[in-house]
């Protein structure tokens, strides 16, 4: 089985890495003429979490299947939206299939390729039993963190925002806060003001008096 699942907390990067892995692996000749399949599980949100019925559905649909065609069950869904991808990989239109915010593994195995040659990338919090090879990704460390904060202030703001350089106590206590994830990273630096010459305001000293927990 070709499946690749990364797994980490919250806002630490795992959808961002596989959509440019794929984005990257589309401009490769050869590797996947057929394109990609996305689907979002929405695994950890209890309004929006996609059942793996419904995602079959939507999958299949995107695959040219009418809607007459598709069958009510779970088991022939699954079924048919592998026999569909391993036909489409024997006409030379290997797909890569992405699997985005899956909570369990009874909510991703039906939607796993079975033919041996189609690939699958999923992300997950959660470390699952779906015979993948895993990639675990990690928080970055304080040096890390600020240099992405800097790296974001810069491509956001311009070569004029120097707020790390000229405040590097209160850029260190932004990546504190953050915990080292990258997605409040980049949310801290979008909410700042735009210089010059702006600080960030209130000061960061004070956001640990308003941090829970």
């Amino acid at each position: 089985m070709l499946v690749a699942a990364v797994a980490g907390l919250a806002g630490v990067g795992k959808t961002e890495l596989v959509v440019q892995s794929a984005v990257r692996a589309l401009k490769k000749p050869g590797w996947f003429p057929g394109g990609v399949l996305f689907v979002d599980m929405f695994g950890y949100d209890p309004e929006r979490h996609l059942s793996p019925e419904r995602a079959l559905d939507g999958l299949l649909r995107a695959l040219g299947m009418p809607r007459e065609h598709i069958p009510a069950g779970l088991q022939d869904r699954s079924r048919l939206y592998r026999s569909v991808l391993a036909a489409f990989a024997e006409q030379g239109q290997r797909i890569l299939v992405v699997i985005d915010n899956a909570s369990t593994a009874e909510q991703a195995r039906p939607l796993l390729p079975t033919d041996g040659t189609t690939a699958t990338l999923l992300t997950s919090r959660h470390t699952l039993d779906i015979d993948a090879r895993l990639h675990d990704m990690n928080t970055l460390d304080p040096h890390a963190s600020v240099e992405l904060l800097h790296q974001v202030l810069l491509q956001a703001r311009g070569t004029t925002d120097t707020r790390v350089q000229d405040a590097p106590e209160d850029a260190t206590t932004i990546a504190r806060l953050c915990a080292g994830l990258p997605l409040a990273l980049r949310i801290a630096a979008a909410c700042s003001p735009t210089p010059p010459p702006a600080p960030w305001p209130p000061s960061p000293r004070n956001w640990t008096r308003r941090t829970p927990g």
